[in-house]
């Protein structure tokens, strides 16, 4: 039999002091005894669990989890009055003999609030995930001069770089001196190119250490005006005279710190959490994403000036990888992405043809699938204006090429195929059309097919025409898969199954609401996809053990 033990630690009121409580699922001397302490037989429902990693409208949300347990009041003995809101709480699964404290915890997290009724104590379970809420740039400058800033910086967050975000603006740390500050945090390798006014410095004069060595170095004037010189450890970089427009720089990666996974466990870091990431999982998103095309860079790059949380972050990483972010019950963060091969060993059938009965299953509503996507890569952090960009003339925007209007150098036109194209001869003409190399360079690419929500008639999607997709939709029948079931009859309960949509003709619904009912038992569960696009399959989470 499965026996749970659970710690919770509630304040006792009247001395306002944690005080431990432990409690069990069984009034058994091997159970009540487990590890050499008291577990008091209180349980009277024992836990029900449940995470969606995914809520039908593709919003990306980072979920968590949650769950409930209900205790009997006078099993639990003569206790003084009790806090239980927000106090830490621990349960454990295992058999009769095991000593809890050595089993993997199955629920860490919080008891989120408390209801007394009919003498049973019903306690609401969720994951402690308020680091996600910390601003990822911990660090602010302190504005007393040197590596710390001006006055003007004091209270200003200190920038963040991860991977290798091209034209990123650095802060101006010390303007006296030209140091200037891209990453504050060690996340970076150091600096690929510097550009003033979008034209390359060479090659950096020198590296060092330290902001000190730097700044002496500076002083004493061995850089000289048009190089510069770097701090990778620091992320400092210093020029030899005072800039004269917009300076941006090209970061190298760390090459520990490129992959989704590995970028997100660092985001979990700065915001004090790294105890909190399931590293197995973020793992196994990178090598998921790696394997669907070896040959392709699946390297993330940021720059980050501003406060924002790490839920916000997180979530954007996540959603880039078609991965449903949450938090365990165990109060990790975990990015699973789409499962698609398993092989069901139980189908549910909401015909009534298959035990365990499915008696309700409910659709939800699918908007129609995206059509075209744009997508782009190499982000410039930091997009100059024309008046930003040193060349030899002016640069002014002539809008749509007319075959009668005469251009001359700097001149930049839109060609019908939406690609605009930057005149570079010396001699002013008229009626030379682009992409004639003598008289044109390319300026912006034509732009790729825009978003479309909603194929043509027609379109196939897989097996089904667009047209019929929605409609289809919301009278699809589905396929619940349940893989590794630990369902006999005669028993109760669950013991660790995934459940999948499986049927990919008639798979055409996000999620689903079903009852499961074995002998004495009934139970509502919802079954919650985490993918963000139409598949084969759709991962939904687990179903724990119900008893």
């Amino acid at each position: 039999m499965t026996v749970i033990w659970a710690e919770v630690l509630p304040i006792d009121r009247l001395t306002g002091l944690a005080r431990t409580l432990r409690i069990t699922s069984h009034n058994d001397r091997r159970i009540t005894s487990a590890g050499g302490v008291v577990w008091r037989p209180a349980v009277t429902r024992r836990p029900g669990l449940t995470l969606d990693l995914f809520d039908g409208a593709f919003s990306g949300q980072i979920s968590s989890g949650a769950g409930e347990m209900e205790l009997s009041l006078s099993a639990l003995g003569d206790l003084p009055p009790l806090a239980w809101g927000r106090r830490a709480c621990r349960i454990w699964a295992g058999e009769p003999g095991d000593d809890p404290t050595g089993l993997d915890p199955w629920f860490v997290g919080l008891v989120d609030s408390a209801t007394l009724r009919d003498g049973r104590l019903i306690l609401r379970l969720t994951v402690d995930d308020a680091w996600m809420d910390r601003p990822i740039l911990p660090d602010d400058y302190a504005g007393t001069g040197g590596a710390e800033g001006g006055a003007d910086l004091r209270g200003i967050a200190k920038p963040l770089s991860i991977g290798a975000p091209r034209g990123v603006e650095p802060v101006a740390v010390d303007i006296a001196r030209s140091i200037f500050q891209y990453d504050a945090y060690g996340m970076t390798g150091g600096v690929a190119a510097a550009f003033e006014r979008a034209v390359a410095f060479p090659a950096p004069a020198a590296t060092f250490g330290s902001y000190d060595s730097l700044a002496q170095a500076l002083d004493s004037g061995d850089i000289p005006p048009g190089f510069y010189a770097v701090v990778p450890a620091q992320g400092f970089i210093g020029f030899g005279a005072p800039p004269s427009g917009v300076l941006t720089l090209d970061v190298v990666p760390r090459v520990d710190l490129r992959t989704p996974g590995e970028v997100m466990a660092a985001l979990a870091g700065l915001a004090g959490a790294s105890d909190r990431v399931d590293l197995p999982s973020l793992a196994a998103l990178d090598a998921g994403l790696a394997a669907l095309d070896p040959q392709a860079s699946i390297a993330v790059s940021l720059y980050q000036r501003d406060k924002i949380p790490a839920r916000q972050l997180l979530q954007e990483i996540a959603q880039s990888c078609n991965a449903a972010a949450g938090v365990d019950w165990r109060g990790k963060f975990i990015a699973p992405r789409i499962i698609g091969d398993l092989s069901p060993d139980l189908i549910l059938r909401s015909d009534g043809r298959a035990r365990p009965a499915v008696l309700d299953i409910e659709e939800l509503d699918v908007g129609p699938p995206f059509w075209r996507l744009q997508m782009g890569a190499e982000r410039n952090w930091r997009v100059h204006s024309f008046d930003e960009v040193a060349f030899a003339t002016p640069l002014v925007d002539r809008g749509d090429f007319n075959m009668g209007e005469t251009y001359r150098e700097g001149n930049i036109i839109r060609a019908g195929d939406g690609a605009r194209y930057l005149y570079i001869s010396p001699t002013p003409t008229a009626g030379n059309a682009p992409p004639d190399v003598a008289f044109w360079a390319v300026f912006e690419a034509a732009p790729a097919s825009t978003g479309t929500i909603g194929a043509p008639p027609g379109t196939p999607v897989g097996s089904t025409p667009a047209e019929d997709v929605e409609a289809q939709a919301s009278t699809a029948f589905i396929s619940l898969a349940i893989d590794n079931p630990d369902f006999r009859l005669g028993q109760r309960g669950w013991d660790g199954a995934t459940v999948t949509t499986g049927d990919v003709a008639n798979s055409l619904s996000a999620a689903a609401h079903i009852t499961i009912t074995d002998p004495g038992e009934t139970h509502n569960s919802r079954i919650s996809p985490c993918s963000r696009a139409i598949g084969p399959f759709w991962s939904a989470g687990q179903i724990k053990p119900i008893f």
